[in-house]
């Protein structure tokens, strides 16, 4: 045990609690942890206050207290500096009475709080340095055992394994979420590449001067592309979770469903006028080649800003918004909310390309919008387009 060095050899200016960026140990706020951890001193030592602050360089912050301080002061000051107070090793500070100390007895922070004795141990991080300190404080004289600090030793390491704990499942989780991210644009954009693979592929299984190898090649393009599609639903492990909504998942094979010329047909020529809002050229520019080609008028934009131009121009009906989900400025909701303020009877289609957007639409859309998603083959965008036409309500819930 150690009485400490004279507290005039170390500089200890007031530093107040400011706002920090969140890594900061010393981040304004006392934590539940840290109080309960003051607490748990209090009782197992029969003190009436105690304080853990922690800090980073010159910044300190009061993190967990329990108990009142002794001279009425309702809450422990925080221009207050504690540093004086740790241990520059794990031994720890014991003052039986502050008053006879040559040390302490002048100490401004001590004479505020009218503390007349303390223990006070080191909370240290695994490298060794010291991380904050953990106090008890009494009004009047007491002799501090040998026990008692290594119950305050205790508890500091208890303290410190449990931060470091918290630490390593914070940073495992940030890792956690950066690889979501990355597997989330990732995904998008090997969706927006397989519809424009599947979808061209499509279209030239149309040309009837298409020679029988070149029908095989093509076949072995989709069939590889499907290959592709399977592998890419494999990071969507949220797919599954519809939540309610019209999800209808991409189909990309090549002989089960009914060629794009045949869907126009079978719709029975459809005529009305569709706003595709689509960031990815080439997934756009397929999309609404295929959308003509059945017959339908074609408004297309690559962002909200643009559609929203687009659809004030227009001077006629605007029966279906088609739009991706994310969008580089505004959510696809977004837009169709604010087309709908002009237009209340337009019905809306959402493209969803991305992990992200699977868990996104949980906050953007409402149960039963209807959601199609990449990579989808050109007659399943038609039978979709054409299902959604015919209900009798748009499918924007607001």
């Amino acid at each position: 045990m150690s009485q400490g060095k004279d507290p005039s050899a170390v500089p200890r200016p007031p530093v107040r609690v400011q706002a920090k960026r969140a890594a900061d140990p010393t981040e304004e706020g006392r934590e539940p942890a840290y109080d309960r951890l003051a607490r748990l001193a209090c009782t197992l030592l029969g003190a009436p206050l105690a304080l853990v602050v922690l800090r980073d360089g010159d910044r300190e912050a009061l993190k967990g207290q329990h108990g009142l301080p002794a001279a009425g002061v309702a809450e422990p000051p925080l221009d207050l500096s504690f540093r004086d107070l740790v241990a520059p090793g794990p031994a720890g500070i014991v003052v039986e009475d502050v008053r006879a100390s040559s040390d302490w007895a002048t100490h401004p922070r001590l004479r505020r709080l009218g503390v007349g004795s303390f223990a006070s141990v080191p909370l240290l991080a695994s490298d060794g340095l010291i991380r904050g300190g953990l106090w008890v404080l009494q009004p009047g004289q007491r002799r501090w055992t040998p026990d008692d600090l290594g119950v305050l030793q205790e508890l500091a390491a208890q303290a410190t394994e449990d931060h470091d704990l918290r630490m390593a499942a914070g940073a495992e989780l940030e890792r956690a979420r950066v690889m979501g991210r990355l597997a989330g644009g990732i995904t998008h954009e090997f969706n927006n590449l397989l519809t424009t693979i599947l979808g061209h592929a499509a279209l030239l299984l149309e040309e009837a001067g298409l020679s029988p190898r070149g029908r095989e090649d093509v076949g072995q393009i989709q069939r590889a592309s499907e290959r592709a599609a399977t592998l890419v639903r494999q990071l969507l492990p949220l797919r599954g979770q519809s939540g309610g909504y019209g999800v209808i998942e991409g189909e990309s094979g090549s002989g089960s469903h009914a060629a794009p010329s045949e869907q126009s047909a079978e719709s029975g020529g459809p005529h009305e006028t569709i706003l595709l809002v689509e960031d990815e050229a080439q997934v756009r520019e397929l999309t609404h080649r295929v959308l003509e080609r059945a017959g339908y008028t074609v408004l297309a934009a690559g962002d909200a800003e643009a559609a929203g131009a687009l659809a004030d121009r227009h001077a006629g009906h605007i029966h279906l918004l088609l739009t991706d989900m994310m969008l580089p400025s505004a959510s696809g909701r977004e837009l169709a909310a604010r087309l709908s303020i002009h237009r209340p009877a337009v019905k809306v289609l959402y493209i969803s390309g991305s992990s992200d957007e699977a868990i996104a639409r949980h906050r953007l859309l409402q149960p039963g919008t209807e959601l199609l998603e990449k990579p989808f083959s050109l007659d399943r965008l038609l039978h979709t387009v054409r299902q959604v036409l015919r209900t009798s309500d748009g499918v924007c819930r607001r």
